[in-house]
């Protein structure tokens, strides 16, 4: 007998099969619309990367993809990038300047990529402008903030660089490098050493890799001897590996912690090795006419010292001691001499503190920076002296690039002035 299925069975399989032929096409659907969805996000990571391995004719076939899927905002980013990858930077904003502000993700990307390329190429003012817009929108943006730090560095202005490193440090709390980057930005200020210790400190105890932990040591080291805390100075430079040892710098610091610890055999031990590597370390020459002189060994002091001066003439504690030593031999109206010439370079030290210290509030002052330039080459700082032209030629005539303004809608007017903490 043949078996017949119950109506109410018959339609539950119809009713399956109607299901699963409905899942199937939902999940083509679905499918379907992820890829649409998704596709402007595709080309433009795909055009990315193309333009990160030098392929510029395939990101423009992904910015003509996007162009013709209905994607124009994109397309007019990703040909953006490509024609900043090619230095083409007027046409370059244009581009991106054709994605409507309403497009707020958009710009914002624009911008941070923007400002990266900008900083690659020592276009600092338009770099800053393209972060400054972006925490505008975003106050968190951890490469915003990162990125200024480094430009206002670079330009000399300390206030605004310690304000984005502690930004930086806020948003990276585990990172021991905001905290070393604000070390280094104290310590080069002078004045505030016991901030560059508590920052070296803060930087120790948290993630660096090794390389930079040895750094962030020698600098800690130093500062602790301009604070004259000598014995802790010392413990750390014990501490550092054989690589750093070797070093110049580690040197003179070990040299200068074993004088200030009154430890002359010591010392005496450590400068002949010393000396021997780094024969012509005005540092350690000074030193050894330390040693010369505690030992009533006036000449030989001075033989060191002169040759000292003859490669650092504004040495002035090569000077100073120059002069004791002259008077030790009865040449008096030499030592007078020496101290009439100290006393000209301390006078080019206050010229050049001072302005640096106007420097840390203004970042994009291009005479200022000229003439400290200036004051640099009168001291034979010529590497300084290079640094500083080179952030004075960075800096826009008025007001940085007006093209990046339509980019960004921001001015930067120099109201940031923060304090160090």
């Amino acid at each position: 007998m043949k078996k017949t299925l119950s109506p109410r069975l018959r339609f539950s399989r119809r009713t399956a099969i109607c299901l699963a032929a409905l899942a199937v096409l939902v999940a083509i659907g679905v499918a379907a619309w992820w890829r649409q969805a998704h596709l402007a996000d595709y080309l433009l990571s795909r055009g990315e990367q193309l333009l990160e391995a030098g392929d510029l004719a395939g990101a423009r076939e992904c910015a003509e993809r996007l162009a013709t899927s209905g994607y124009p905002n994109h397309a007019h980013l990703l040909r953006g990038e490509a024609l900043l990858r090619a230095d083409k930077v007027n046409p370059a904003i244009e581009e991106i300047n054709q994605i409507p502000e309403e497009d707020t993700s958009l710009r914002l990307k624009a911008a941070e990529t923007f400002g990266m390329r900008f900083l690659v190429l020592q276009r600092r003012a338009e770099a800053a402008q393209m972060f400054k817009y972006v925490l505008s929108k975003n106050p968190d943006h951890l490469n915003a903030h990162r990125g200024l730090a480094a430009i206002y560095f670079d330009q000399g202005a300390a206030s605004q660089a310690l304000r984005h490193g502690q930004e930086w440090s806020r948003l990276s709390p585990r990172d021991g490098n905001p905290h070393r980057f604000m070390g280094v930005v104290y310590m080069d200020m002078g004045d505030n050493n016991n901030f560059a210790i508590a920052s070296f400190k803060e930087a120790l105890a948290r993630e660096l890799s090794e390389a930079h932990r040895e750094e962030v040591k020698r600098e800690l080291a130093e500062v602790l001897i301009r604070e004259t805390d000598y014995a802790a100075a010392w413990e750390i430079l014990q501490e550092l590996g054989p690589r750093s040892q070797a070093l110049e710098k580690t040197k003179e610091l070990k040299g200068e912690a074993l004088m200030k610890l009154n430890r002359p055999d010591e010392l005496k031990a450590f400068l002949a090795e010393a000396l021997a590597q780094f024969p012509n370390n005005t540092r350690l020459l000074w030193l050894q006419a330390h040693l010369y002189l505690d030992s009533a060994k006036p000449q030989e002091a001075a033989d060191l010292l002169e040759r000292a001066l003859r490669l650092d003439r504004h040495c002035t504690r090569c000077r100073q001691l120059l002069a004791q030593a002259y008077v030790a031999l009865g040449r008096q109206s030499d030592a007078t001499q020496q101290i009439r010439q100290m006393e000209a370079t301390q006078k080019l030290v206050e010229q050049l503190g001072e302005m640096t210290h106007q420097a840390t509030e203004a970042p994009w002052d291009q005479n200022l920076r000229l003439r400290i330039a200036s004051v640099c080459d009168q001291l034979d700082k010529f590497g300084e002296a290079a640094n500083w032209r080179q952030a004075a030629a960075l800096c826009p005539p008025t007001n940085p690039s007006s093209r990046a303004n339509s980019v960004t809608s921001e001015r930067d007017n120099g109201t940031e002035n923060p304090k160090p903490k």
